[in-house]
């Protein structure tokens, strides 16, 4: 019985145990940021379908999408430096870079374009 009961008690602390240290790993992770803006044009008109492209500062991964129908981008990510680029043919490209997302923190970055040559340049879509 006194067998029983230690094994019991012992299963019970490993578990225990196995529980705090899922918990701290748990904490111990950052939570990500979250980067937001809104695309305008000169006349402070919403441009929907805008390219944002999200780079990072510390591994140059690149990530993109689109602007919505309001003209606006949502990207939640992983705290650290980042570059924010806006394209859209026929409105020279806006950067900002050195953007800095902290932990559960959110930052707005709004881009105004101008109308002129893009970089990259656009290519004209063919048709057959």
């Amino acid at each position: 019985m006194r067998k029983t009961i230690l094994r019991i008690s012992l299963l019970g602390i490993a578990v225990a145990v196995g529980s705090l240290s899922a918990e701290s790993k748990q904490l111990a992770q950052p939570k990500n940021g979250i980067i937001t803006g809104t695309v305008v044009d000169s006349s402070k008109a919403t441009i929907p379908g805008a390219t944002i492209t999200l780079t990072s500062s510390e591994t140059n991964v690149e990530t993109k999408l689109l602007t919505n129908e309001s003209g606006r981008y949502r990207f939640e990510t992983r705290p650290g430096s980042y570059k924010v680029t806006a394209f859209l043919c026929g409105f020279e490209t806006a950067t900002f870079s050195d953007v800095r997302v902290e932990e559960s923190r959110d930052i707005e970055v709004n881009f105004a374009l101008n109308l002129g040559p893009s970089n990259p340049p656009c290519s004209p879509i063919r048709r057959q």
